[in-house]
């Protein structure tokens, strides 16, 4: 058994840069199509090779009406923060120490109804992001479509798409298609997760799997002639 993998750029780029509507979108959806179109010709002719194709994110658009501007409160005080990472749907934000991260809390909890504010602690286990070593101690989350702007990069970004927004927005789901030997014709399921493709993965290649947080629960209904570990 051999892996091979490829990752298209071309849907990421064109969405941040045209919008998830935009003509632009369409036409580069419409040339991965015809190339996928061909794999999976040969796919079906060789009658040994699995084909999957899955996405790591979603995307969805921008609105330069929705914006919400942390800078002032952030600057409103010297030595607040340390460091503001990204901005757009998630605003992480380091503070020199416990006295800081009260108060930048504080301002921020109830700053704008479309933002959920969280210390590191208080993270949704859903997540899998408190327990990070370099997470900061503030997080600030927008609702989707909203873009939080802050004293680090305090400008709208220079795009028309983004994600990194509630993995349980509709807009953020990805994709999952398979097809070949281990694959069942017409099989769903009603959600897999992006961890899970790594268990499959290996399961298809005949190689135990390191410890990780994905499952073949949730892929077995779609698979045939495995006999399960």
């Amino acid at each position: 058994m051999y892996l091979t993998a490829v990752y298209c750029e071309q849907p990421d780029l064109y969405g941040h840069d045209f919008g998830t509507e935009s003509r632009e979108i369409e036409e580069v959806l419409k040339e991965l199509d015809q190339v996928i179109g061909r794999v999976m010709e040969r796919v079906l002719h060789s009658g040994t090779v699995n084909l999957i194709i899955f996405s790591d994110h979603g995307m969805t658009n921008m609105d330069r009406s929705k914006v919400i501007n942390i800078t002032d409160v952030l600057t409103s005080e010297p030595n607040l923060y340390i460091y503001v990472y990204e901005s757009g749907a998630v605003a992480s934000i380091y503070v020199p120490n416990e006295v800081a991260a009260d108060k930048v809390f504080d301002l921020l909890e109830n700053f704008h109804p479309r933002m959920k504010v969280y210390r590191r602690l208080d993270l949704p286990e859903r997540l899998h992001y408190k327990y990070g070593r370099y997470v900061a101690e503030i997080t600030c989350v927008a609702e989707l479509g909203w873009v939080i702007l802050q004293p680090m990069d305090n400008l709208f970004p220079n795009e028309t798409g983004t994600h990194g927004y509630d993995f349980r927005e509709k807009d953020m789901r990805g994709i999952f298609y398979a097809m070949g030997p281990h694959f069942k014709p017409g099989a769903s399921v009603s959600y897999l997760k992006a961890v899970d493709m790594y268990n499959l993965m290996c399961l298809i290649l005949d190689l135990v799997p390191s410890a990780n947080n994905g499952s073949l629960y949730r892929v077995k209904p779609l698979l045939n002639r495995i006999s399960y570990k």
